[in-house]
């Protein structure tokens, strides 16, 4: 099976992110703060042209505001049939590229607490103490540092 990973616009990541990381909100719910600036990108994971992947990053602090040099990735999913294929870990490394192509210094996100082994691969570590993500479930802080 042969895996496209390309960029996509941000409306096209609605519908995986209500199906795997919302499903108890509207589509219009999924549209998340900074999907439309213009320093933001977003990738979709493609099989035989199903969409089967998504992921986006933006130049967002935790405090949601934009600042030089930390990148924000969000909304990164995979359709369980999919999950353990390698397509989770190209979606991430295409955020990072993007984001060093930006000059980033930081990468964090908001991870799942079930997938905190994931990002630890790829460099990530936890930050701070677990959190619970009313209606989504317990999360962790995770980052990584790209001046290392």
């Amino acid at each position: 099976m042969k895996i496209e990973i390309r960029k996509i616009n941000p409306e096209e990541t609605f519908v995986l992110r209500q199906k795997i990381l919302r499903p108890n909100q509207t589509l219009n719910d999924c549209q998340y703060s900074g999907d439309l600036e213009k320093s933001s990108s977003h990738f979709g994971a493609f099989a035989n042209n199903k969409q089967i992947g998504i992921a986006s990053i933006y130049n967002q602090n935790e405090k949601g505001e934009i600042e030089e040099g930390i990148w924000r990735i969000r909304g990164m999913a995979v359709l369980e049939e999919f999950r353990g294929s390698e397509i989770g870990a190209k979606l991430l490394q295409s955020c990072i590229k993007y984001a060093k192509s930006q000059n980033a210094k930081n990468v964090w996100c908001n991870g799942r607490s079930t997938v905190v082994g994931f990002y630890s691969k790829f460099g990530f570590s936890p930050k701070g103490e677990e959190f619970e993500i009313e209606g989504i479930g317990p999360h962790f802080v995770m980052e990584i540092n790209l001046q290392k």
